[in-house]
């Protein structure tokens, strides 16, 4: 669906003068041709209008040529210019505080996206005046597209988006005596680095599973794997060095005596 342009419509223009003449001569009728003029103007990049295409006006309005040209021509409610267009100076005129204003908030939304995507600095930013920053949108390859939406900031729009590539689901092998154990092939090799003796593990995890059935709904065999590693290590004896370098089981009885025989030595 086509933007809608905002442009003025006076509560009292029926008042004016030059309307009340074409109201009289033409009716409601030159009354809604004068507006609908209006319209076709606003919608214009430029708010000009070819003099030669006014037929296709009259069939749009499902009125006469002849009527449409009367009220371009008859009552100085608009002028035509050396290339033969028709427009308004006074809806010109009346749509400036908008157009500044909107032109104002444009310059702020496109200085603000610059800044969001990296495309300046805050520093450069406040060096940087309203035509500075109109410049650097072009520069960049933004191009107005007039009021239509072209120019409205999208500069999100701009930024490159990744496509996202979907991901090719890896293969699962089985492992283990009784096919229990699925890792991929990364998974596999990492496991090798992560715990002592690797196939040890994957027998473990293998033969718990085939003993005890669904007990054990594993989704990562690998996480598992390292897990089960883990708290076997944790389990494990503490292990105490002395001068000697030989390190002794703390759980054992024999390394109170080999405690004494070093104090021995060492007194």
């Amino acid at each position: 669906m086509k933007d809608a342009y905002y442009f003025p419509h006076f509560c009292n223009a029926r008042h004016d003068r030059k309307i009340k003449r074409v109201r009289k001569e033409l009716g409601v009728e030159g009354y809604g041709i004068f507006f609908m003029l209006l319209e076709v103007l606003r919608d214009q990049t430029d708010f000009k209008f070819p003099t030669e295409d006014i037929d296709l006006l009259a069939d749009e309005f499902g009125t006469s040529e002849q009527k449409v040209r009367t009220v371009i021509s008859n009552y100085d409610l608009f002028e035509v210019d050396e290339n033969e267009e028709f427009f308004s100076s006074n809806l010109i005129v009346f749509l400036q505080p908008y157009l500044v204003t909107k032109k104002r908030n444009k310059i702020s939304g496109i200085r603000g996206n610059l800044i969001k995507y990296k495309y300046i600095t805050k520093e450069e930013s406040n060096s940087m005046n309203n035509e500075d920053v109109a410049l650097k949108y072009q520069e960049l390859g933004f191009l107005s597209g007039g009021e239509s939406g072209g120019d409205h900031l999208a500069i999100a729009s701009k930024v490159k988006k990744v496509k996202k590539v979907k991901k090719v689901k890896e293969i699962k092998h089985t492992y283990g005596e009784y096919n229990h154990v699925l890792l991929t092939d990364k998974q596999y090799e990492q496991l090798k680095t992560e715990v002592d003796d690797r196939e040890k593990w994957i027998k473990i995890i293998d033969e718990s599973i085939e003993e005890k059935g669904n007990v054990y709904k594993i989704k990562n065999f690998k996480l598992a794997a390292v897990k089960w590693y883990k708290r076997d290590q944790e389990k494990q004896p503490k292990k105490n060095s002395n001068t000697s370098g030989v390190f002794v089981d703390d759980s054992s009885p024999i390394k109170d005596i080999i405690h004494q025989e070093y104090k021995e030595l060492y007194k």
